[in-house]
């Protein structure tokens, strides 16, 4: 399934904030079987929605102003999900800040070596 990346599609309301940021410091990835599908035994790695919820509440982010996270109704039942695409350009966000760290950390450390 292909994501609409077009600009004219889009309203850009910025760069990554600190929130986000706060937000993928927090996400707690866990290992997982899925319940209702016995012929499935492998492991996933993945998060849990309500983790992913509480997280955002915590932080003060809206579930309606997020598209990461939803919730939907399937047979009377109310369940909670993770839009996982939603995480990959926050992921590149942080492994280009990371990297950037690692850089300037790597000149210090050879001007420190001189």
């Amino acid at each position: 399934m292909a994501t609409i990346t077009d600009a004219s599609k889009k309203t850009v309301l910025g760069e990554v904030t600190e929130t986000y940021e706060n937000l993928f410091k927090a996400l707690n990835p866990v290992l997982y079987t899925l319940n209702n599908e016995p012929s499935d035994k492998r492991v996933h790695i993945g998060f849990t929605a309500e983790d992913m919820m509480a997280t955002l509440e915590k932080l003060g982010i809206d579930l309606s102003e997020f598209c990461g996270c939803y919730q939907e109704e399937e047979d009377g039942n109310v369940y909670t999900g993770v839009n996982m695409p939603e995480l990959i350009a926050l992921n590149i966000h942080m492994i280009q800040k990371a990297l950037i760290r690692i850089d300037e950390l790597e000149k210090e450390v050879a001007t420190l070596k001189g």
